[in-house]
């Protein structure tokens, strides 16, 4: 939309709500969010459900066999999607993160064979098409010069110092980055003396939630 002579768009990024550990309250208030301010997306930047029972941490321990995927879909589905489209229908973009895509390796990993559907992939799992949200690519053009990612593709290198690992991927991609997955609230800056000009490196996690 254009303001004046500039032409914006007003992005919403949602990253890394881990249900079912997420904050119920301030998932409601980032819903609320959404649908007062209206804006022209929203990109869920990955990790939207924590899976704990097929993560390589449970293996062989009871958590393993406590609780069900299914159960934390059903209740993604009860207090993310259902509200967010009942106060918004504009355009949704998920990313893929690595806690979302942990049914999927698990079975890939150790029942191989019954892998290769995709009824575990985080789109069908919680019916993305059923709620009108895409999957994003793993590096998604946000905007020009812009891209997002969850963080866990690409060889990105991790740093422990908040900001920094978006840094790290604005540096190998050459494009300024919003990215989730180190829940480190940090953003950097640093000016390149290349054709794109001054580029801007923004890291976020949990902030936009808690």
């Amino acid at each position: 939309m254009y303001r004046g002579d500039c032409l914006t768009k007003r992005i919403v990024v949602v990253p890394d709500l881990q249900i079912p550990f997420h904050d119920r309250r301030a998932l409601k208030s980032v819903i609320q969010f959404i649908g007062d301010t209206q804006p022209d997306e929203v990109v869920l930047i990955g990790d939207v459900l924590d899976f704990p029972q097929p993560s390589r941490w449970n293996k062989d321990t009871r958590g393993e066999f406590e609780g069900s995927i299914y159960a934390d879909v059903e209740l993604a589905k009860r207090e993310l999607f259902e509200p967010l489209r009942t106060v918004y229908d504009g355009r949704v973009m998920a990313h893929e993160g690595n806690h979302d895509e942990r049914p999927r390796i698990y079975l890939d990993k150790y029942s191989p064979a019954l892998s290769g559907t995709d009824v575990f992939d985080i789109d069908k799992l919680c019916d993305f098409d059923g709620f009108g949200i895409s999957l994003a690519p793993g590096f998604y053009p946000i905007a020009p010069g812009w891209i997002s990612t969850h963080g866990h593709l690409g060889g990105i290198r991790i740093s422990q110092e908040a900001g920094k690992t978006a840094l790290n991927a604005a540096k190998r991609f050459h494009k300024s980055v919003v990215m989730g997955h180190t829940h480190r609230l940090g953003f950097s800056r640093i000016h390149m003396d290349m054709t794109a000009g001054s580029v801007k490196f923004c890291g976020a996690s949990r902030w936009a939630i808690s």
